[in-house]
């Protein structure tokens, strides 16, 4: 077993610095306004979004910084991609609890089970990427077939929200 926590599996890549810096102050951002207001929905809501981003944004710092192809598989297969995967769910959430449309809570729970779902295959297959290339800037996964799909949901979500808006907007 590759010892992932292993200081010797990583160097410092300048090409990881933003990532990283970005990562700790989208997760910042997201603190401040939670702890301005911790009950309410879209407050909580925000700092979840915000925690998602800065788990993929740092986590691609590590993937930029690891010398190890075996170590960077299993950064991306457990910690990016779990951060990519409840983009699509919490941004939905989100913009729900902010527009005040917590009716379409089923609809919320569809993105969760299917943004799970990828998660699933993602740790058991190859079918959504294939391998870690190695790059000028460190490791990036070889997306497969099957990424076309997640993006293909990834979009369809995002582009969902933004309707939800423009219809708030106009009523």
């Amino acid at each position: 077993m590759v010892e992932i926590l292993n200081p010797s599996n990583y160097f410092f890549n300048h090409h990881a610095v933003a990532p990283a810096f970005v990562a700790l102050v989208v997760f910042c951002a997201g603190l401040y306004v939670f702890l301005k207001e911790r009950k309410e929905l879209p407050n909580i809501s925000f700092f979840i979004f915000c925690l998602t981003i800065s788990i993929w944004l740092s986590g691609m710092a590590l993937l930029y910084s690891t010398v190890n192809p075996i170590v960077a598989d299993i950064i991306f297969r457990y910690y990016v991609f779990f951060g990519v995967v409840l983009m699509p769910p919490i941004f939905y959430l989100l913009t729900s609890s902010i527009l005040n449309q917590l009716e379409k809570s089923r609809y919320i729970a569809i993105n969760f089970f299917i943004a799970i779902a990828f998660y699933i295959i993602n740790l058991k297959t190859n079918h959504l990427y294939l391998e870690m290339q190695k790059y000028d800037y460190g490791y990036y996964p070889f997306m497969n077939y099957g990424s076309y799909i997640f993006l293909m949901f990834f979009y369809i979500t995002v582009l969902v929200c933004f309707n939800n808006y423009i219809k708030n907007i106009k009523n």
